[in-house]
């Protein structure tokens, strides 16, 4: 699995946000919280789309993920590992 996430500049009526995303139309969005570094925010965002995706298919419930993220220039691109960033 591949997910990639982007930030989101504020507009009129929304805050800054994160979204990840996945090609298979996967995705979940945070809201940027200014206490985290900008990393983290996307990590976020991240395990949100987990999350869901272990509460949509039962058989992945209490699997760990450990990912290999990297910066791309319209945010980070999280690639499944067997080691690294666990979320």
């Amino acid at each position: 699995m591949v997910i990639y996430t982007k930030f989101l500049a504020p507009t009129g009526c929304l805050g800054a946000r994160v979204k990840a995303y996945t090609e298979d139309g996967l995705k979940a969005t945070v809201a940027w919280d200014h206490a985290l570094m900008p990393r983290d925010n996307h990590d976020r965002a991240v395990s949100k789309l987990l999350n869901a995706y272990r509460a949509a298919f039962p058989e992945e419930s209490g699997r760990t993920y450990k990912l290999v993220r990297h910066f791309t220039e319209t945010g980070w691109v999280y690639v499944h590992s067997g080691w690294a960033v666990e979320l």
